[in-house]
């Protein structure tokens, strides 16, 4: 009798312990409430042949490519090995289009590495984050990564935060890539950071956050809209590129970069364009309005600083900045400013729109007889221009060309 009462009183903590592990264990695994989750959901291909290990539709060829699509793919990532990827091609040389898939979590959510130039083809996804909660950070972490592969179109997706604690991810992390479309796509909360590649084309695209590109060629970047509250774009050594019809709603730096075309865009902010070490630019049809009565030191309408020369300002409209509308300095020598209007830009005790303290640059085009407008000339035949320069507007306008 003793022996089997032992035995009972055994069995009931054994029980208990069976009960609890069956019981808690996969809310543990599955719910990012409990723990670390480990929970993945991915796609590995790293040749050819690994595209049959999956039930995707198409044979692989250009007529026929493969579709991957209506998937959720993703990696919660707490806990799991850096390097998870949602979807994650290289060296490989198949058509495929990956398309209607939802991204969550993961390390990143796409990597194409090394593969086949114009064979990729990603567009309708949707990709919520990187991170999946308050205390992941999601820094270097990437929507989507290409490297060595060229010629990817990427359009009409949406990224996303997860969830309002998450601060930003890499919608798109571009490195030694020539020839990518970005075109039609909604970025929310996410930043854009492409680097030593040629070619690279963002059309049509909603941005909400920042984005910094260094070291481009031939950057086509037209349609787009940026309407985010962060502190900067910066375009570094983007040289031989065009920025046409976009519509800011912040400061925009140009960093060391050479002839390049800005035409046509709004520029809608307290600040509007800087050029750091920037020459050969043309400025030209663009808006400048300030949107705020507050006076930074940076409440500049367009500032050439840096020796930013040879730099061609034209035809554009500024209004109301409190700290001039055009500033030169910092040997920003030899650039022409003509036919543009400027609308009560005033810095406190002072009557002129314009400063420059530099050398050699003409505010007017002598060829043309013809300078700039100032809502307040008045009577006057010239204008004056504030700073050590001694700069004349010799041939104002006496109404706007635009």
């Amino acid at each position: 009798m003793k022996k089997t009462t032992k035995v009972a009183l055994i069995s009931i903590p054994t029980l208990i312990i069976i009960f609890v592990v069956g019981f808690w264990l996969p809310i543990y695994i599955l719910s990012p409430q409990f723990g670390k989750p480990r929970v993945k959901n991915i796609i590995q291909i790293y040749s050819d042949t690994d595209f049959e290990n999956y039930d995707f539709t198409g044979t692989g060829n250009s007529n026929d490519p493969y579709i991957i699509e209506n998937r959720v793919l993703g990696v919660n990532t707490s806990g799991v090995k850096r390097g998870y990827y949602g979807l994650d091609v290289a060296n490989t040389s198949k058509y495929f289009i990956v398309q209607n898939c939802t991204f969550f979590g993961g390390l990143n959510a796409i990597r194409l590495e090394n593969i086949t130039d114009e064979t990729v083809l990603i567009r309708g996804n949707s990709f919520y984050a990187i991170a999946q909660s308050e205390w992941d950070n999601p820094q270097g972490r990437s929507g989507i990564e290409i490297r060595k592969t060229n010629q990817v179109t990427i359009k009409n997706n949406t990224f996303a935060p997860a969830n309002k604690y998450v601060d930003y991810y890499y919608i798109l992390t571009i490195y030694k890539v020539n020839n990518v479309l970005f075109e039609n796509n909604t970025c929310e909360g996410c930043f854009l950071d492409i680097r030593r590649s040629t070619d690279v084309q963002l059309v049509g695209n909603l941005f909400e956050e920042a984005f910094y590109f260094e070291d481009l060629y031939n950057l086509n970047f037209a349609n787009n809209i940026f309407y985010g509250e962060h502190d900067f774009i910066e375009f570094t050594n983007c040289s031989y590129s065009f920025f046409k019809e976009n519509i800011f709603y912040e400061r925009i730096s140009v960093w060391k970069t050479l002839h390049t075309v800005l035409s046509c865009n709004r520029f809608n902010s307290n600040s509007g364009l800087h050029l750091i070490g920037s020459s050969y630019m043309e400025i030209s049809n663009n808006s400048f309005v300030c949107t705020t009565e507050e006076i930074s030191t940076y409440d500049v309408g367009i500032l050439l600083e840096r020796e930013s020369k040879y730099c061609i300002i034209q035809a554009n409209s500024i209004y109301n900045f409190s700290n001039y509308g055009i500033y030169l300095t910092e040997d920003s020598n030899y650039n022409i400013i003509y036919h543009n209007s400027m609308f009560d830009n005033f810095i406190i005790n002072s009557t002129s729109q314009a400063f420059d303290e530099c050398y050699g640059n003409l505010w007017n085009n002598p060829s043309l007889f013809q300078g700039n407008y100032w809502s307040n000339l008045g009577l006057n035949t010239t204008y004056e221009i504030d700073g050590s320069a001694g700069s004349v507007d010799l041939y104002p306008l006496s109404s706007p060309l635009i």
